[in-house]
Protein backbone atom coordinates (compact mmCIF):
# COMPACT_ATOMS: atom_id res chain seq x y z
CA UNK A 1 0.00 0.00 0.00
CA UNK A 2 2.87 2.59 0.81
CA UNK A 3 4.07 1.64 -2.83
CA UNK A 4 1.16 3.05 -4.22
CA UNK A 5 1.07 6.11 -2.50
CA UNK A 6 3.96 7.23 -3.59
CA UNK A 7 3.60 6.22 -6.69
CA UNK A 8 0.67 8.06 -6.76
CA UNK A 9 1.96 10.84 -4.94
CA UNK A 10 5.17 11.29 -7.92
CA UNK A 11 2.60 11.12 -10.38
CA UNK A 12 0.35 13.66 -8.83
CA UNK A 13 3.43 16.14 -8.48
CA UNK A 14 4.28 15.31 -12.47
CA UNK A 15 0.60 16.30 -13.29
CA UNK A 16 1.31 19.72 -11.23
CA UNK A 17 4.23 20.20 -12.62
CA UNK A 18 2.92 20.11 -15.95
CA UNK A 19 0.04 22.33 -15.55
CA UNK A 20 1.99 24.89 -14.34
CA UNK A 21 4.85 24.64 -17.84
CA UNK A 22 1.65 24.74 -19.67
CA UNK A 23 0.30 27.77 -17.57
CA UNK A 24 3.41 29.54 -17.72
CA UNK A 25 3.18 29.28 -21.23
CA UNK A 26 -0.19 29.97 -21.93
CA UNK A 27 -0.36 33.06 -20.12
CA UNK A 28 2.53 34.58 -22.42
CA UNK A 29 0.82 33.01 -25.79
CA UNK A 30 3.16 29.76 -26.09
CA UNK A 31 2.87 26.78 -26.70
CA UNK A 32 4.95 23.52 -24.20
CA UNK A 33 6.78 21.77 -26.95
CA UNK A 34 9.11 18.25 -26.27
CA UNK A 35 11.28 19.28 -29.27
CA UNK A 36 14.26 20.79 -28.05
CA UNK A 37 15.99 23.78 -30.25
CA UNK A 38 19.23 25.35 -29.68
CA UNK A 39 20.00 29.41 -29.15
CA UNK A 40 20.65 30.17 -32.55
CA UNK A 41 16.95 29.02 -33.41
CA UNK A 42 15.45 30.66 -30.32
CA UNK A 43 17.36 34.04 -31.85
CA UNK A 44 16.49 34.08 -35.24
CA UNK A 45 12.73 32.86 -34.27
CA UNK A 46 12.99 29.95 -36.77
CA UNK A 47 11.05 26.71 -36.43
CA UNK A 48 13.95 24.43 -36.46
CA UNK A 49 17.56 24.71 -36.98
CA UNK A 50 17.98 24.03 -40.47
CA UNK A 51 19.09 20.56 -40.12
CA UNK A 52 21.77 21.47 -37.62
CA UNK A 53 21.20 19.38 -33.97
CA UNK A 54 23.54 21.63 -32.12
CA UNK A 55 21.16 22.22 -29.23
CA UNK A 56 22.98 22.27 -25.79
CA UNK A 57 21.05 19.19 -24.47
CA UNK A 58 23.52 16.74 -26.85
CA UNK A 59 26.63 17.25 -24.82
CA UNK A 60 27.49 14.13 -27.62
CA UNK A 61 26.71 16.26 -30.61
CA UNK A 62 28.18 19.34 -29.33
CA UNK A 63 31.06 19.91 -27.14
CA UNK A 64 31.19 23.18 -26.61
CA UNK A 65 27.82 22.96 -24.56
CA UNK A 66 29.82 22.03 -21.02
CA UNK A 67 30.52 25.42 -20.40
CA UNK A 68 27.08 26.95 -20.05
CA UNK A 69 25.35 23.80 -19.43
CA UNK A 70 23.84 24.75 -16.02
CA UNK A 71 22.69 28.09 -17.38
CA UNK A 72 19.96 25.55 -19.09
CA UNK A 73 19.27 23.08 -15.99
CA UNK A 74 16.00 21.18 -16.42
CA UNK A 75 14.94 23.19 -19.26
CA UNK A 76 11.59 23.75 -21.16
CA UNK A 77 10.54 24.88 -24.51
CA UNK A 78 8.22 26.98 -25.79
CA UNK A 79 6.61 27.78 -29.21
CA UNK A 80 4.59 30.50 -31.01
CA UNK A 81 3.34 30.16 -34.33
CA UNK A 82 5.41 27.05 -34.38
CA UNK A 83 8.57 29.38 -34.14
CA UNK A 84 11.22 29.30 -30.96
CA UNK A 85 9.50 31.00 -28.52
CA UNK A 86 11.05 30.60 -25.36
CA UNK A 87 14.02 28.27 -23.31
CA UNK A 88 12.63 27.39 -19.63
CA UNK A 89 15.03 26.78 -17.23
CA UNK A 90 14.52 25.83 -13.94
CA UNK A 91 18.44 26.68 -11.92
CA UNK A 92 19.79 25.64 -8.76
CA UNK A 93 22.06 28.66 -7.14
CA UNK A 94 20.81 31.23 -9.78
CA UNK A 95 22.67 33.45 -7.75
CA UNK A 96 25.92 31.81 -9.01
CA UNK A 97 25.12 31.66 -12.42
CA UNK A 98 22.84 34.60 -13.55
CA UNK A 99 25.84 37.10 -15.11
CA UNK A 100 26.85 33.97 -17.16
CA UNK A 101 22.55 33.49 -17.96
CA UNK A 102 22.47 37.39 -18.82
CA UNK A 103 26.04 37.48 -20.60
CA UNK A 104 24.76 34.57 -23.33
CA UNK A 105 20.96 36.36 -23.55
CA UNK A 106 22.96 39.28 -24.76
CA UNK A 107 25.29 37.68 -26.79
CA UNK A 108 22.31 35.98 -28.81
CA UNK A 109 19.89 38.91 -28.46
CA UNK A 110 17.88 37.39 -26.17
CA UNK A 111 15.59 39.09 -23.49
CA UNK A 112 16.47 37.40 -19.77
CA UNK A 113 14.15 37.13 -16.99
CA UNK A 114 13.42 35.80 -13.88
CA UNK A 115 9.86 35.68 -13.70
CA UNK A 116 7.50 35.84 -10.94
CA UNK A 117 5.77 32.36 -11.26
CA UNK A 118 6.51 29.45 -9.41
CA UNK A 119 9.10 26.98 -10.23
CA UNK A 120 7.76 23.27 -10.71
CA UNK A 121 10.98 21.27 -10.67
CA UNK A 122 12.21 20.64 -7.42
CA UNK A 123 10.30 23.43 -5.98
CA UNK A 124 11.28 24.14 -1.89
CA UNK A 125 13.56 26.17 -0.02
CA UNK A 126 16.80 24.68 -2.03
CA UNK A 127 15.30 24.06 -4.96
CA UNK A 128 14.81 25.77 -8.12
CA UNK A 129 14.33 29.13 -9.43
CA UNK A 130 12.40 29.80 -13.23
CA UNK A 131 14.38 31.87 -15.34
CA UNK A 132 13.74 32.48 -19.21
CA UNK A 133 15.13 33.24 -22.37
CA UNK A 134 12.97 35.17 -24.54
CA UNK A 135 13.70 35.04 -28.33
CA UNK A 136 11.76 37.43 -30.91
CA UNK A 137 8.88 35.24 -31.61
CA UNK A 138 7.76 35.00 -28.22
CA UNK A 139 7.84 38.99 -27.34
Amino acid sequence: MAQLRASNESFNERVVSLRLALDFGAARGWTLTQKDFGLRTLAEGKMHGGGQRLSFLGRDKNPDVGRFFRQFDHSYFYRRKGKAAAIAPHLYALDQHEPECRELAQRFGLTFEVPDFPTWWDPGPAGTTLVVYIGPAGS
